[in-house]
């Protein structure tokens, strides 16, 4: 028999032994190893774990539900100054609308009179000069002058403190007071009571002296001339009396 030779593939099968594929084999497990070991490392890190997460959500709710605390307890701490704050203001002001009242009845109570009646014979002028019977000139007239008769009791219009008695060659004996509510009276043409003395606290009403005579207004008759003054200013006797009620 002949003999045959052995072709190439024949030769090939026979230079890879069974060690060959075992060692093959054992290599390509090692690598799909390595593979699966990189995947899962990658997938790690795209994908971050809860347990990371987790306590990063609780610390961001907790600062939230503590703030919600205090801004729920500041706003009723707050508020209740407030409202004693308005409590005391209504107090305050109902103190205040009670003793108003009081205060004006206090004024209120002085009493008024004319000196010497309410007839009055020449008028208040202020700054508007008018005709002087007796020095036939015009000049201003700071008074009203009331008719009476000499020797007539002159009366005080209203409470006070007597703070002058002297006598003028023009305006005869003069009388000054300075009254509770501020007003100077001035009396003029009267002769004063025995007694009397500066610095005594009079009523409204008490008898201060009576009618005498005034050397620059001799021409007009039988008067007293009463003249008043506010904050400094005079001003009209006649309604000044008008305006307190005086009788």
């Amino acid at each position: 028999m002949d003999k045959k030779e052995p072709t190439k593939d024949t030769k090939k099968k026979r230079k890879y032994g069974k060690s060959f594929y075992i060692i093959f084999a054992l290599c390509m497990v090692a690598m799909a190893g390595a593979a699966w070991s990189a995947y899962t490392s990658v997938n790690d890190y795209m994908q971050p774990s809860v347990i990371e997460t987790n306590p990063k959500t609780e610390d961001t709710k907790a600062p939230t539900d503590a703030t919600a605390g205090t801004q729920t307890t500041q706003p009723m701490t707050e508020t209740q100054p407030e409202t004693a704050n308005v409590v005391n203001q209504a107090e305050t002001a109902l103190l205040t609308d009670a003793s108003s009242p009081t205060e004006n009845t206090t004024e209120n109570t002085e009493d008024y009179f004319y000196p010497v009646g309410n007839q009055v014979l020449k008028e208040y002028s202020g700054t508007t000069p008018v005709k002087s019977e007796t020095f036939g000139d015009y000049r201003t007239h700071n008074g009203t002058d009331f008719k009476s008769e000499e020797g007539a009791s002159v009366h005080m219009i209203t409470t006070g403190v007597v703070n002058a008695i002297k006598t003028d060659e023009i305006m005869g004996g003069i009388i000054v007071t300075e009254n509770n509510d501020g007003s100077v009276t001035t009396y003029c043409g009267v002769k004063p009571s025995e007694g009397l003395k500066i610095g005594v606290h009079l009523s409204a009403g008490d008898v201060i002296g009576t009618v005498g005579s005034i050397a620059g207004e001799a021409k007009d008759g039988a008067h007293l001339h009463l003249e008043i003054s506010e904050n400094g200013k005079p001003v009209n006797p006649e309604e000044f009396l008008n305006k307190h009620n005086a009788r």
